[in-house]
């Protein structure tokens, strides 16, 4: 089946990340304010083509249906699924739109796949990668490999497409893991990762064959590159949301010193006051050119009635500007079951995407400033 994936060149990349273990995978994944592990056999995972005519996702539910990757027109709605994609996560669209890497989960290790619009063929590169992110040219992959479980070691690796050779590889510093979030450093070709252990860690960065901590705080709950490549954003979460909801940082890659970013401490749709707002920021999405970001928040739930009663869940997730104005709420849960969500900005910021798991497998479509919301595909279990 013939796909046509082509889009303008970007200069941001940027990658969610999970732990795959089996083909049903196995994921730890933030649900209210614990690690929960969640049995996936639908869909994890969504990403915009470069021109924002096209989302992928990973998609399929029910025991006779393998999950795969599907690529949707926005315009007409129409499936197509790729090839060789099956057990498939974190899927990300090439700069130039023209190829499609993901994770595969199979039964002797996760691989790193990556599908090519114009032969519309699939192969893999690499083993046993964690999370990965594209160059800026599209020309090469990083990705971080790990191997063992008890002592688990990771390696960050850069791969050349042209010559399907490893360019490079560095090991991370024992104790060091590559989790959720990592972004392509184009001055140096080197990589910026999230070492955490939950939702929250220290960034760190691989360039000219070593390994350098940029934070020490631990709280680091989301991170992106300047689309000129000359410095890194960040989100720190506050101990107490209620009274500050975050804070913001910028960090300059040249001259290696962190300032820290006007943000109010109280946003009146979020937290206006020191009985309302929500019990811990999860995670920060941030847009392609640094306008906006989505928050995922998660809130106090009433206690369960009897001890047999099923824990209640309250998130939800919000869009607002750089500088906290026009916030608005873009999902909203209250769930005894395991709901997920995730967000992904178009390449040119301007849209979002949300796919939700739950009672059913939906994709949703809004513009960024949380209008023009739309369910443009829903699957029920």
């Amino acid at each position: 089946m013939m796909v046509t994936l082509t889009g303008q060149h970007g200069s941001r990349t940027h990658s969610g990340g999970a732990t795959v273990k089996t083909k049903t995978r196995s994921i730890a994944l933030i649900v209210g304010c614990v690690l929960v592990p969640f049995t996936l056999v639908g869909c994890w995972g969504i990403a915009w083509s470069p021109d924002g005519t096209h989302l992928v996702f990973t998609w399929g539910y029910g025991i006779d249906e393998q999950p795969a990757l599907a690529v949707m027109d926005v315009a007409t709605r129409s499936l197509q699924t790729l090839p060789d994609s099956d057990s498939p996560a974190m899927p990300q669209w090439s700069p130039k739109g023209d190829r499609i890497a993901f994770i595969s989960s199979q039964s002797s290790g996760d691989e790193l796949r990556i599908f090519d619009a114009p032969s519309t063929r699939t192969r893999t590169i690499a083993k046993f990668p964690v999370g990965f992110v594209w160059s800026s040219d599209g020309r090469q992959i990083a990705y971080v490999e790990k191997r063992g479980e008890q002592e688990a070691r990771y390696t960050c690796v850069r791969y050349d497409l042209d010559s399907g050779k490893i360019a490079q590889r560095i090991p991370l510093p024992k104790g060091v893991i590559s989790d959720i979030f990592l972004c392509w450093l184009p001055k140096t070709d080197g990589v910026a990762f999230l070492s955490a252990k939950g939702n929250s860690g220290d960034i760190y960065i691989a360039e000219f064959g070593k390994v350098r901590k940029v934070t020490n705080t631990g709280d680091i709950v989301g991170f992106t590159t300047s689309q000129d490549g000359n410095f890194l954003v960040w989100a720190r979460k506050s101990r107490n949301p209620k009274n500050i909801l975050l804070f913001l940082y910028r960090y300059d890659l040249d001259l290696r010193n962190v300032q820290r970013i006007p943000f109010p401490n109280r946003i009146p749709q979020v937290n206006p006051d020191q009985r309302h707002g929500p019990k811990n920021v999860e995670w920060v999405f941030f847009s392609p050119n640094l306008q906006k970001m989505i928050l995922y928040l998660d809130h106090d739930v009433p206690p369960a009635k009897n001890k047999n009663e099923p824990h209640m869940v309250h998130g939800s997730m919000v869009v607002m500007r750089f500088d906290g104005t026009g916030a608005k709420t873009i999902a909203d849960w209250q769930t005894h079951s395991n709901d997920i969500y995730w967000p992904a900005f178009s390449w040119d910021s301007k849209r979002i995407a949300i796919q939700h798991i739950g009672s059913s497998c939906q994709i949703i479509t809004l513009n960024a400033d949380g209008s023009n919301k739309k369910v443009v595909l829903n699957k029920g279990k």
